[in-house]
C-alpha cells in the first residue's frame, strides 16, 4: 500500500456501514502535511461534479478493494458539490463540514495533485523493481584524474 493509503482507493466503490453501494472514490483533498480531509465522490448523478464528506471516519477495506464510510447515500448525495482539483476556500470548507455536523479541522486544505501521486506511484514502483546494481551512461560520470605532484626541489 503506498504512503498515502487513499491513493490506491481512487476509482473504487464507497459504501455505507452496511454495505450499501454509495458511489466511486474520485479525489481527495489534504491538508498541508497531506494527510486526507475531505473525499470527493461520484455517486452517479452529476456529470463533472463529486459530492463532498469528511475523510474521517473512512475505513478501506484492502481485501475487497472499497471505502467504507459513516453517511448513507441520501446524506453524500445531497452534500455540496465541487470537481476534483479545483482549490477550496474556508467558507466552502466550513460548509462541507457543517453540512455533516462537524467543525472543520482548522487545516489549510489543497486538493491532492494527480501529478504529484503519479509521481509517488512510479517513484515506489521503480524502487520495488530496483536491482543491486546501479547503471550509469558513460557521457553522465565524470572522472577526475589525479595530478601529479610537482618535484620538490631540495636544497
Amino acid at each position: 500500500m503506498a504512503d498515502d493509503p487513499f491513493e490506491d482507493f481512487i476509482g473504487e466503490e464507497v459504501v455505507d456501514t452496511h454495505g450499501n453501494a454509495i458511489g466511486t472514490l474520485e479525489c481527495y483533498w489534504e491538508h498541508d502535511e497531506g494527510k486526507p480531509v475531505l473525499l470527493g465522490i461520484n455517486v452517479g448523478e452529476t456529470a463533472h461534479h463529486t459530492h463532498l464528506m469528511p475523510a474521517k471516519g473512512a475505513r478501506l477495506d484492502e481485501d475487497q478493494a472499497y471505502v467504507m464510510v459513516p453517511f448513507k447515500k441520501e446524506k453524500v448525495r445531497l452534500a455540496p458539490c465541487l470537481e476534483c482539483g479545483m482549490e477550496l476556500d474556508d467558507t466552502f470548507e466550513n460548509n462541507v463540514f457543517a453540512y455533516y455536523g462537524e467543525n472543520s479541522f482548522d487545516y489549510k486544505l489543497r486538493a491532492a495533485d494527480a501529478a504529484k501521486r503519479e509521481l509517488r506511484r512510479k517513484f515506489r514502483d521503480a524502487a520495488t523493481n530496483a536491482k543491486s546494481s546501479c547503471t550509469i551512461k558513460a557521457e553522465e560520470a565524470k572522472i577526475e584524474e589525479p595530478k601529479p605532484e610537482e618535484p620538490k626541489l631540495m636544497a
